[in-house]
């Protein structure tokens, strides 16, 4: 999936069934005429919270912790989120690029209980 880094965020609400492992979730990083980005050495940050505007993190994963970066291609593994308690959370994936942020993706994640442990 391609991005631009000069447009509002994407809505990507996202339903989990806790402690399952879902498959790593990759996104491209272009600019405005569909160049590739390279993200080597800029940051990543996903916080996950109650409600938004919250200053606490319920999770938080970022370029060092939870993110692989290649390129212009930003991965991460939605499975290390999915050991949070069942509820709903808001969250957004904010890049900074060259000392500039640029927020990618917000929107709710939904954390479904699961019956067998």
């Amino acid at each position: 999936m391609a991005i631009s880094t000069t447009r509002i965020p994407e809505t990507w609400n996202m339903t989990l069934y806790k402690g399952d492992n879902w498959p790593p979730y990759s996104f491209r990083v272009v600019d405005e005429s569909g160049a590739g980005v390279d993200m080597s050495g800029q940051e990543v940050l996903m916080q996950v919270k109650h409600r938004m505007g919250d200053s606490d993190a319920v999770k938080e994963l970022t370029h060092l912790s939870g993110f692989k970066i290649a390129g212009d291609l930003v991965t991460f593994d939605e499975s290390l989120i999915v050991d949070m308690p069942a509820g709903a959370y808001n969250y957004d994936i904010e890049l900074t690029i060259n000392g500039k942020k640029y927020t990618q993706y917000a929107g709710l994640i939904t954390v479904k209980q699961d019956t067998s442990r």
